[in-house]
């Protein structure tokens, strides 16, 4: 019981103590008669007996959750898988080289199939594509041509600045000294007596790209090719053939 509730009660105690005492006194009275005494005594009141405090309630112990083993699933027992029988990897083609022309194509292995389901996953080597061959460039300079071994007809000389004028004896050139040039043979000229000269000779000049430059009859300059065409050689063999056995049946009639 707290202090308080102590005080209280003995403050209680003593005034209801106090109050009796002086009841008591007004019943005497000073004639010596006495009075009777009509109040009513009020019984005081019993001390209350402190309550006893409760004492705290101990805290209850956690309980301790008790851990629940998993369940282990059983196994499933499964098939065993065949092993697969490993594919051999494909064979690459070799690459088709160009074709020449004229000559016959030659039958190539056909590339073999591969069956669905089988196909490996190595690439494949890159086949080069076929490529044509391309045609011979035309010379368009007589000194190319030189270079080429090829004809120096229908170029252009570029000591002259002129194209490059095809002699035969069919259509020759006549000079300014009196003689027929009908064809061109290793930088020497051929006559029109199948006589081969030097182009100094007749007052002709070999230029650089080896041409030969003449002037012709009417002053006019023309530039003629190292070397003639085969067939005009022939041509010029030809003619010279035939003077040589006119000249010989000539002398015999005299």
């Amino acid at each position: 019981m707290s202090k308080t509730k102590w005080i209280t009660l003995l403050s209680t105690a003593v005034l209801v103590t106090a109050g009796g005492s002086g009841v008591l006194a007004d019943e005497i009275v000073s004639d010596g008669t006495s009075v009777p005494d009509t109040s009513q005594v009020t019984p005081s009141p019993e001390p209350t007996t402190p309550a006893t405090p409760a004492e705290p309630s101990n805290p209850a112990e956690p309980t301790t959750p008790t851990p629940v083993n998993p369940t282990t699933p059983e196994p499933v027992p499964t098939a065993p898988t065949q092993p697969t029988t490993p594919v051999e990897p494909e064979t690459p083609i070799s690459p088709v080289e160009p074709t020449t022309p004229g000559e016959e194509d030659e039958p190539t292995d056909p590339k073999p199939s591969i069956p669905k389901g089988e196909e490996t996953s190595q690439p494949a080597q890159p086949v080069e594509p076929q490529t044509e061959p391309s045609s011979p460039e035309v010379p368009k300079t007589a000194e190319q041509a030189s270079q080429q071994g090829k004809p120096q007809e229908g170029t252009t000389s570029t000591v002259t600045g002129q194209v490059v004028q095809t002699v035969t004896p069919e259509a020759p050139v006549q000079t300014s000294t009196g003689v027929t040039i009908v064809s061109t043979k290793a930088g020497q000229l051929v006559l029109s007596d199948g006589s081969t000269v030097a182009p100094e000779a007749i007052g002709a000049t070999t230029n650089t790209d080896k041409t030969i430059s003449v002037t012709k009859a009417d002053g006019t300059k023309a530039t003629l090719p190292h070397t003639g065409e085969a067939t005009n050689l022939l041509s010029v063999l030809g003619v010279g053939l035939l003077g040589v056995l006119g000249f010989i049946f000539k002398k015999k009639a005299i």
